[in-house]
């Protein structure tokens, strides 16, 4: 009986780990999932702003030109979402300038 039991307990050690393994494999894959998307977003947004530099070219007159510039120029600049940095600024302030 005695050694009964300890098959017991080992087995229910061995199950109790197989149990935190699986718990941990399912988080990981969920975590490689979330960092996949991330990765798929930033690969995006690398090309987009390669294109962009690679390709200058009339967008602000793609887009509206000065209407659109002025626009934006007149909303605050908390509602200027897309203005991600002060370089992305920079450069709507140097084409604005090209159509004032």
């Amino acid at each position: 009986m005695a050694e009964g039991s300890a098959v017991a307990l080992v087995l229910g050690m061995l199950e109790e780990r197989e149990a935190t393994a699986r718990v941990r494999v399912e988080g990981l894959r969920e975590e490689v999932a979330r960092l996949a998307g991330a990765l798929e977003t930033a690969e995006i947004e690398l090309d987009r702003r390669v294109i962009a530099r690679e390709e200058p070219g009339p967008a602000p007159e793609l887009v509206g030109g000065a209407e659109v510039m002025d626009r934006i120029f007149r909303r605050p600049l908390s509602a200027r979402t897309h203005l991600h940095n002060a370089n992305d600024f920079g450069r709507l302030l140097v084409v604005r300038g090209r159509f004032r």
